[in-house]
């Protein structure tokens, strides 16, 4: 992890990926794994990982999703979602941001079905778990690494061995990948 082959982000750039496949849907399962170093938390401002957006200027009516952490008056490392026409920016599962200047094991999931579920991991171990995460955020929009929403502030540090699945990982497969980076 890091080893030369993270993409570092200084705050004011992003990676753009097209046509990924990230619908994240409601109807369907999924994960996101990542490794994250913080470089300090800035200002109050969101932070935002990763986002996913479609007409994302428009309120109402953003469509999409982010995952992101913030500092401010209620500090919380986040997955949400907005879809048109609802109240924007749900939330899922919740936990306190990560402590900057050290690597840390991202992924969030979601398992659809009658009571559906979104939880989101640090470090190998199960940090929260929602379940607002319902309906459907999927789009088009280029997924954007490091920053996304205008307003708010882009990533300050590093993003290493991005990953996404069309599965639930379990907790027995997260910690197994944290464990299986760790020296």
């Amino acid at each position: 992890v890091g080893a030369g082959t993270s993409v570092s982000l200084a705050g004011n750039a992003t990676v753009h990926i097209d046509d990924t496949g990230l619908g994240f849907a409601g109807d369907e399962p999924w994960s996101l794994e990542l490794w994250l170093y913080v470089d300090g938390t800035g200002e109050d401002d969101p932070r935002v990982v990763f986002g996913k957006f479609a007409d994302c200027c428009a309120s109402p009516g953003q469509h999409g999703y982010q995952l992101r952490f913030e500092v401010g008056p209620t500090p919380t490392f986040q997955f949400i979602r907005a879809i048109a026409e609802e109240i924007p920016w749900t939330g899922a599962a919740r936990t306190p941001p990560p402590e900057p200047f050290r690597w840390h094991h991202v992924v969030t999931t979601y398992e659809p079905g009658p009571a559906p579920q979104q939880r989101l991991y640090v470090d190998g171990q199960l940090a929260g778990v929602g379940n607002e995460l319902v309906g459907t955020a999927a789009n088009d929009a280029v997924f954007v690494v490091g920053g996304f929403v205008p307003g708010e502030s882009a990533l300050i540090g590093r993003i290493d061995e991005l990953s996404a699945y069309d599965r639930t990982l379990s907790c027995r497969h997260v910690t197994r990948h944290y464990r299986a980076a760790l020296p």
